[in-house]
């Protein structure tokens, strides 16, 4: 399964601020700021060129755009979020691989699959009970 991004944005795109955190302190999720954020991380772990850098913020922006839709429409129960951000995470990943080189591939390929399913946090549920 291809998890675009996972691996890649999930923790700074998916981490959720305390309800006490004033919103833009970070970023706005789907801001112009965590996109640059994105192209950036992907830059150095893929070790992009100039040219595959103008080539991917395109695609950056319009999945952030469509995460940041999903995001904001809270009619959507917590389940149902995830499985959309997959599915949006899932249909932009050729986009990127048609970009790469078969180096950055398996790379790209290596960081989605250090998401596992439920994604970065789903490990994490219950770590304050230790």
């Amino acid at each position: 399964m291809l998890a675009l991004a996972a691996g890649i944005s999930a923790p700074a795109a998916f981490a959720q601020p305390p309800a006490d955190h004033p919103p833009g302190e970070h970023g706005e999720r789907g801001g112009s700021g965590m996109r640059g954020d994105r192209v950036k991380q992907l830059t150095e772990a893929l070790g992009l060129t100039e040219e595959q850098v103008a080539k991917i913020k395109p695609i950056v922006a319009e999945e952030g755009a469509a995460m940041k839709a999903i995001f904001d429409d809270k009619s959507l129960e917590r389940d149902a979020r995830r499985e959309k951000l997959k599915a949006v995470r899932e249909s932009f990943a050729p986009k990127y691989e048609a970009i790469l080189t078969p180096e950055q591939k398996a790379k790209f390929e290596k960081m989605k699959s250090m998401r596992g399913p439920g994604g970065p946090r789903a490990d994490r549920k219950g770590e304050d009970k230790k």
